[in-house]
This record gives C-alpha cells, sequence and structure tokens, in this order.
C-alpha cells in the first residue's frame, strides 16, 4: 500500500504588489495593522500570499511561506 503524504498544490503566481492582498488577508484580524507588515514582509521575501483569511491556505504558497519562522519556532507569515 502506497503511503500517502500532504496534499500538493500548485504554484500561485507570484505577485508584484503585496499591498492589496495582504489588506485582504488581515481584514478580519484584530492586529491588523501588525498582521499586514507582516504579510507584506512574506510576500515580498516568497512573492506568494495564500488566499482566505489569517492562518488559512499556507501550503498554498510552499515552504517559503508557510515555515518562515522568527523567535523560537513562532510562525512569521500570517
Amino acid at each position: 500500500m502506497p503511503t500517502v503524504g500532504p496534499p500538493t498544490y500548485a504554484p500561485l503566481p507570484p505577485l508584484s504588489d503585496c499591498t492589496p492582498v495582504c489588506l485582504e488577508r488581515c481584514n478580519t484580524d484584530k492586529g491588523k495593522r501588525g498582521c499586514e507588515r507582516a504579510c507584506t514582509r512574506c510576500c515580498k521575501q516568497c512573492l506568494c500570499v495564500p488566499p482566505g483569511p489569517r492562518g488559512s491556505n499556507m501550503e498554498k504558497c510552499g515552504k517559503c511561506y508557510s515555515e518562515v519562522t522568527h523567535h523560537g519556532q513562532i510562525y512569521q507569515c500570517p
């Protein structure tokens, strides 16, 4: 029986402007300003922001977005 790993997704197209996508992703977050700042930084680094609210669909941008950490393994990208 073959082993089944996590699902893989086709990469999203690279973004040229992170601001509107990050504003939408962080719209419902309590700490909007911090979320937007972190999202923009991750977007510029990874050229991708997953669809949906903060914390969802992170695997759609691959490891660059979903595994960026700081301060002792706290995920950086919202």
